[in-house]
């Protein structure tokens, strides 16, 4: 007589369902992204994740902030222009690492964590230098914008392919980078 072992329904917490939606969201895309794609990978039933999040909306922000989040964990600079070089190098990797990782970021409504706890972390080091908050925002703006372009068009095959036949991707962004990050320096 066989027996038949029903698996076990995984506990749900907010950490393992932003990760596998990031895992979703690679394979298949932020536009065919849904709660019920992800419940079933999950395998749960829909409803389950309305325990944790009132709507899809809210899903994304929580996967913009970890996207956010490692990016920042993985960044380190002596002096601000550095460290915001370092800041928008890991941004586009983990960015470009991901699927519609910078759509993802670009149009996610941001949620209150990333609206205060990450802002100020990505902030803090340029204050820290003995900056003003306006222009460490204005500096943060322009080189986040800067990089969640640029990952956004070579994330396009087509792009990508065009961009590469041009000039070296990886050089071309560091250059760029590096003509912001003087510009935005030698104007404070």
């Amino acid at each position: 007589m066989s027996v038949h072992v029903r698996p076990q329904p995984i506990a749900l917490d907010v950490s393992i369902i932003v990760e596998a939606a990031l895992e979703l969201m690679n394979e298949i895309g932020i536009d065919a992204l849904t709660t019920r794609r992800l419940a079933e990978k999950l395998g749960v039933k829909g409803p389950a994740l309305y325990w944790h999040f009132r709507n899809k909306d809210e899903l994304l922000a929580k996967m913009c902030e970890r996207l956010l989040t490692t990016s920042l964990d993985r960044t380190a600079g002596d002096s601000w222009q550095d460290w915001i070089r370092a800041a928008c190098m890991e941004l586009r990797r983990t960015l470009g690492a991901v699927r519609d990782g910078a759509r993802l970021v670009a149009f996610a409504e941001w949620t209150d964590i990333a609206k205060t706890d990450l802002i100020e972390r990505v902030e803090r080091p340029l204050i820290d230098s003995g900056m003003d908050r306006q222009s460490a925002r204005r500096i943060v703006g322009a080189t986040n914008a800067y990089t969640i372009g640029w990952v956004a068009t070579e994330s396009k095959s087509n792009h990508r392919s065009f961009m590469a036949s041009q000039f070296d991707i990886d050089e071309a962004f560091r250059h760029g980078l590096d003509a912001l990050v003087n510009g935005l320096s030698a104007s404070i």
